[in-house]
C-alpha cells in the first residue's frame, strides 16, 4: 500500500456501526487533529478487523490510527459526481480509554468514609 498514514486525534463523536445485509459490520467516525496552526477533520472508515474494537470508543477518546488512504467516488441526487478521500482503520489504539475517567475517580475519592 504506497499511501500508508498515521495519525493521532480525538473522536469528534461517537462511531457510527453499520451491518450490511450479508451480515459484515463497518464503521465510520471522524477524527480532530490538531497542529500548531489548525485543526484538521479526518474521516475513517474501519477495516473488519477494528470494527469490533471501535464500537467501544466514545467521543472524545484519544486515539492513535495506522491505516491506508481510500478515495470513495458516488453519484450525487443532482447526478454529479462527487469523490472523498477517507483513511481506512486497519489499526487502532486508545491513549485514554474511557475518557474523563480520572474525574469519575477523583468524585469516588472523595466520597469514602475514612
Amino acid at each position: 500500500m504506497g499511501s500508508d498514514v498515521r495519525l493521532w486525534g480525538r473522536l469528534a463523536a461517537d462511531p457510527i456501526i453499520r451491518v450490511t445485509e450479508s451480515g459484515r459490520k463497518w464503521g465510520t467516525f471522524t477524527i480532530a487533529s490538531r497542529s500548531a496552526e489548525k485543526t484538521d477533520w479526518i474521516d475513517v472508515k474501519t477495516s473488519k478487523k477494528s470494527v469490533d474494537y471501535v464500537v467501544n470508543f466514545k467521543k472524545g477518546n484519544y486515539v492513535n490510527i495506522k491505516g491506508f488512504l481510500t478515495q470513495d467516488k458516488w453519484k450525487t441526487k443532482e447526478g454529479k459526481m462527487a469523490s472523498a478521500i477517507r483513511v481506512v482503520c486497519m489499526e487502532i489504539e486508545a491513549k485514554d480509554f474511557p475518557p474523563a475517567g480520572k474525574e469519575e475517580k477523583e468524585e469516588k475519592e472523595d466520597e469514602l468514609p475514612f
